[in-house]
């Protein structure tokens, strides 16, 4: 477990201009939408996997489809096609 000043300090993040599909982007970790976590990809699959620090929940993503032509991050897309699901669930 890391310590509250060691988190606090990974999680100062940058927008980023390229590279992962990520709003900002940290020490080993990437912020969307106010979650943070981290995805990725290997010979046939990809994951994302994000936390709420706010509400405590976790969401976990794994696919069997790699990166499409376009270069899009499956995983990716349907974390942040979950994420405004689960908003209106829970502030309704």
């Amino acid at each position: 477990m890391l310590q509250s000043s060691t988190q606090a300090e990974r999680l100062i993040g940058a927008p980023l201009d390229a590279g992962p599909p990520y709003d900002e982007y940290a020490l080993g970790i990437g912020e969307t939408d106010g979650w943070w976590g981290h995805n990725g990809e290997g010979l046939g699959f990809t994951a994302a996997l994000f936390h709420d620090l706010d509400s405590g929940a976790t969401i976990a993503v794994c696919m069997s489809e790699s990166s499409l032509a376009d270069q899009t991050h499956p995983a990716d897309q349907l974390f942040r096609r979950i994420v405004p699901i689960l908003a209106s669930v829970t502030s309704g």
